[in-house]
């Protein structure tokens, strides 16, 4: 007969009933240790997804020490997702591919290779991989949202939205940055009037976000919207959003309005470059200075 490896203790059965302990099995100190480190690793995880990485850096130090077994696959792959916060892109590669076909962490090591691979340019191999992830993992809305953004690149302009759709549905994160990309994906197909209204709900995710504010500018004044100053603009901020409306009006053809608009610029920033002047005015262009 096998052995059983069970501590017993004495457990009191009901209020009243404190005659009435029994001996009942306790979990080992070996069950509860790993299931502390499953705990552990489910706060690094958290604490990664949510950019607090020097928490996390210092709770992987400790996760480290208290572990029995030194090359704990979990722990490279938190120390890979820490790297990949950290945008080390290499290392996290690295690590993340060792576990790629570990069945209990293929998805989340495929799922960074995918990312690094989007970073990286390499948008045939990253859809290859992400897309292997979404088809064979849930909740994976990073996985998503990066399949989007290769699939846009790759002008697979249906399967984009849809996946970026998905990461819409199961990711709480950088949902400001798939409301983006989505506006990005119709002003890819010359959807201007849709792509400004997805790029309205990025910036009102994170209005403070300069460059979901340039998008909303840039769309809007490719249809003749000029540009509305905001409260919290500094003379340079607004020189800025004016050089983009300006230079996005004129190239849609609105140049009455980019030209207003560069006319503006010059009071805010009268070094503005010579190449803005001569939008607005050749006769207006400075001669080159020798």
């Amino acid at each position: 007969m096998p052995r059983l490896n069970l501590t017993f203790c004495y457990q009191v059965i009901g209020v009243f009933a404190l005659a009435a302990a029994v001996l009942v099995p306790c979990r080992s100190a070996e069950a509860a240790a790993a299931d502390q480190q499953v705990k552990s690793g489910q706060l690094i995880a958290n604490a990664i997804r949510n950019g607090r990485l020097v928490q996390a850096e210092s709770m992987l130090a400790i996760r480290k020490a208290r572990l029995t077994d030194p090359s704990d696959p979990e722990q490279e792959i938190l120390l890979a997702e820490l790297a990949l916060a950290k945008r080390q892109d290499s290392l996290a590669f690295n690590n993340f591919q060792k576990h790629a076909d570990n069945s209990e962490f293929a998805c989340r090591a495929k799922e960074g290779m995918g990312v690094v691979l989007v970073r990286r340019g390499e948008f045939k191999p990253a859809a290859r991989l992400l897309g292997q992830v979404t088809s064979d993992c849930s909740g994976h809305g990073n996985a998503w949202h990066h399949l989007g953004i290769a699939l846009s690149v790759l002008k697979k302009w249906e399967g984009a939205r849809y996946a970026f759709n998905r990461a819409l549905a199961e990711s709480h994160q950088d949902r400001g940055a798939i409301l983006n990309n989505i506006g990005q994906l119709h002003m890819d197909q010359g959807n201007v009037e849709k792509a400004l209204k997805f790029f309205k709900a990025a910036r009102n995710t994170e209005p403070e976000n300069n460059r979901f504010q340039n998008n909303v500018d840039i769309a809007g004044a490719t249809i003749g919207v000029r540009p509305q100053r905001l409260s919290r603009d500094s003379a340079s901020r607004w020189a800025e959003r004016l050089n983009n409306s300006a230079t996005a009006a004129i190239d849609a053809g609105f140049d009455a309005l980019g030209k207003q608009l560069l006319a503006e610029l010059l009071v805010e920033a009268p070094q503005t470059p010579r190449q803005a002047l001569a939008k607005l005015d050749p006769d207006q262009a400075l001669p080159a200075q020798k």
